[in-house]
C-alpha cells in the first residue's frame, strides 16, 4: 500500500536514464561544464520529462538512486547557466 499522493511521472526507465545521466557529464546534456548541480538535474528532468520538482525532491531522487554525492554543493546564486541553443 502506498503512502498517498499522486503517482510519480518518473517510472523505472526514467529513473534509470537519470542515473546514467548523473554518472556521465553534465556537459553532454548541454551545460557549460561536467559538474552536476541540483539546479542542472532539475532543469534536465523538466526538459526531458516535462515535470518540475523542488530542490529537495531533486536531491531525494539522486539520493534514492545512490548518486546524491554526485551533486556538487553550490549556493543558489552560484549556479552555472546552461548553454543556449
Amino acid at each position: 500500500m502506498g503512502v498517498g499522493g499522486r503517482a510519480s511521472v518518473l517510472d523505472c526507465d526514467a529513473l534509470d536514464w537519470i542515473a546514467k545521466a548523473l554518472q556521465g557529464s553534465a556537459h553532454a546534456h548541454g551545460f557549460e561544464s561536467d559538474a552536476w548541480t541540483n539546479a542542472r538535474l532539475r532543469e534536465l528532468i523538466e526538459r526531458c520529462f516535462g515535470v518540475r520538482y523542488s530542490r529537495v525532491y531533486i536531491w531525494q531522487i539522486a539520493t534514492n538512486l545512490g548518486l546524491g554525492h554526485l551533486l556538487s554543493c553550490r549556493s543558489r546564486g552560484d549556479e552555472l547557466r546552461p548553454l543556449s541553443r
